[in-house]
């Protein structure tokens, strides 16, 4: 739609393909807000997809809420471009091989004792 509102910047813009997941970090209070903030790590590569350099961000466990254990992850800057946005809804389910580069991207970054595989993922 920003393409049709400023018609000159719609070859410089394009709709992509965004992973986001939930994953269970357990009874950890180190992944709480108070602990560990909304982050981003820039640079993160992934030698087995074709995004050579993303990055990876995420929210914080929120102790209030009713499944105080899962924190949100997602990679921005994938290069999976959405040719038709009108056709994308609803969105295709995330699959395998994408819930696989999020996975990798947040086992490189959170603590090493962190289960990435308890995920309930959605795209965007």
């Amino acid at each position: 739609w920003m393409g049709k509102l400023i018609p000159e910047w719609s070859s410089h813009l394009h709709v992509t393909r965004q992973i986001q997941a939930w994953i269970d970090v357990g009874n950890d209070a180190s992944y709480e807000s108070y602990e560990m903030p909304t982050w981003i790590r820039s640079s993160w590569s992934d030698s087995s997809s074709d995004n050579d350099e993303v990055a990876i961000y995420g929210i914080p466990a929120d102790p209030l809420s009713n499944e105080p254990s899962w924190i949100k992850v997602a990679i921005h800057g994938r290069n999976d471009i959405v040719d038709d946005v009108d056709e994308a809804i609803p969105r295709p389910l995330v699959t395998n091989g994408e819930m696989k580069e999020l996975q990798l991207a947040a086992q490189d970054f959170l603590r090493p004792d962190a289960d990435t595989t308890r995920t309930r993922k959605k795209a965007a």
